[in-house]
């Protein structure tokens, strides 16, 4: 569904600009700024319209950032620190305190990623793109090799 929303909305963007390149006739400096543009020509009459459109794309950013904190701090918490710490068996109260602490670190490694990432010249789909397909063969290699190689 992401993919054909992302398609579409391309699609549109590519309706609007095919005469008028934003990014060639200076308008924007990057890219990743031809969306914002979008909303703000088309529907920047409309009062409270582009304010309703960053509050969504600011709320969708921070539930997904929000997701993926929680789940890096369980997975830490569980699978690493309670097997090799000295006291597997911890409280509930010492758990809670380490989830938050787990939490607020990769929270400020977030936001600090997030705060680089505006001096790369790539955007940020780029970029997964290649940390993707470079750590993607070898993991697979992995896997078919142990589904079809004999024990």
């Amino acid at each position: 569904m992401t993919l054909l929303l992302s398609s579409l909305v391309a699609l549109i963007l590519y309706a609007k600009y095919s005469q008028c390149d934003p990014f060639r006739a200076k308008i924007i400096k990057k890219p990743d700024q031809l969306y914002p543009l979008f909303v703000v020509q088309t529907f920047g009459r409309y009062p409270g319209f582009t304010g309703l459109f960053i509050g969504s794309v600011l709320s969708a950013s921070l539930s997904t950032v929000s997701s993926g904190i929680n789940s890096i701090t369980t997975v830490i918490l569980e699978d690493i620190y309670k097997r090799i710490s000295i006291f597997p068996s911890i409280s509930g109260e010492r758990e809670a305190l380490i989830s938050k602490i787990l939490s607020n670190v990769f929270g400020i490694l977030t936001t600090l990623i997030a705060l680089l990432m505006s001096y790369f010249e790539n955007n940020i789909s780029v970029i997964v793109y290649q940390v993707v397909g470079s750590l993607t063969p070898p993991i697979l290699s992995v896997f078919l090799l142990g589904f079809f190689a004999p024990r």
